[in-house]
């Protein structure tokens, strides 16, 4: 044990004091490396199995080993069973009202695409299912047609906005032939694959709609060949594709051809006219890139506003007040 050991243990069998085996801190050193639990006095092994815990049996004044049983929870701890049915409840409520998110996750798990969202008495489908083409013709069309060639066309774009899926995963083409009288709208898109709407001839002038607005559509979503006359081009919340708006005609008379806010878009090859609108290009809070456009506005060509950006690429539309106009944070470059 070493000189100078100064503590001392009293063995019971030899009725002896020796020396006990400690570290150079002083510290005792206890080997338990031979000891079993049932070497203990008061511990009974008998019918120990796995899962088992120790409980003090008054009655013999031994710990033995027990399963838990429900007796042991207490009132206020929920059961196993208790916490099943609870997670079913939910499950029934979440599925009673679900929403547009939770339905695109149950479809995805299901396979079925051809759930539907049922969005206002609507059913809006979830998602596409094929590469598509459809036609509106506010002339000829008829909102009972299946809508995909040019002689058997829609006749509405309520029509149309109402099949076109919550998660568009394909490329889809929608041809306006001739004029419309109602604002192309579209609300609530993720689009994984392509969208375009686009005049059914390369002229601009010859497929004119009131506006376009967009709010909260993300992905490739684009216009081609349309002339805008009655309101501003209004898109919002959105991430687009750079080419939003491509070989359009923008001409709502004294008022801004278009306004983006809290979003990414970008114009490529439109024209303003001269002296129609009061603002080109309106920018707040969003980043929009600008390419060959033309046309000049009553008050600026460009304008940039709380944080919004302008990128310039190639010619760009004038102002009468001023080229470009930035405040709040704006920047044009």
């Amino acid at each position: 044990m070493g000189a100078g050991k100064l503590l001392w243990g009293y063995h019971p069998a030899t009725k002896t004091w020796i020396p006990l085996q400690v570290d150079a801190n002083g510290k005792v050193i206890v080997d338990m490396s031979a000891i079993k639990l049932d070497d203990l006095a008061d511990v009974d092994l008998t019918g120990l199995a796995d899962d088992d815990f120790f409980y003090y049996d008054l009655a013999s004044g031994l710990w033995k080993p027990r399963k838990l049983v429900d007796a042991d929870i207490p009132a206020g701890i929920a059961r196993d069973a208790e916490v099943a049915d609870a997670v079913a409840a939910e499950a029934t409520a979440r599925a009673a009202d679900v929403d547009a998110e939770e339905a695109a996750r149950i479809a995805a798990d299901t396979g079925h695409a051809a759930l539907t969202t049922g969005v206002h008495g609507i059913d809006i489908p979830l998602f596409s299912t094929a590469n598509k083409s459809y036609y509106i013709d506010e002339v000829n069309g008829d909102d009972a047609n299946g809508g995909e060639a040019s002689d058997d066309a829609f006749e509405t774009w309520a029509k149309m906005k109402g099949i076109i899926p919550i998660f568009l995963m394909h490329t889809w083409t929608i041809y306006i032939i001739g004029d419309l009288s109602t604002i192309v709208d579209l609300e609530a898109r993720l689009i994984g694959g392509e969208l375009l709407v686009r005049g059914f001839t390369t002229t601009a002038a010859g497929h004119t709609v009131p506006s376009i607005k967009v709010y909260n559509v993300n992905g490739k979503f684009h216009f081609n060949y349309l002339k805008i006359t009655t309101s501003t081009v209004d898109i919002r919340y959105s991430l687009l594709f750079a080419y939003t708006l491509r070989y359009c005609d923008i001409m709502p008379s004294g008022i801004p051809g278009t306004f983006f806010s809290d979003c990414i878009a970008g114009l490529v090859q439109c024209a303003f006219g001269t002296d129609i609108v009061t603002t080109c290009i309106q920018s707040q809070n969003s980043r929009i890139y600008s390419y060959l456009n033309s046309g000049n506005g009553t008050q600026y060509g460009l304008h940039a506003s709380m944080a919004g950006t302008i990128g310039k690429n190639s010619t760009q539309p004038t102002g009468t007040t001023a080229n470009e106009f930035t405040q709040t944070g704006g920047v044009i470059r």
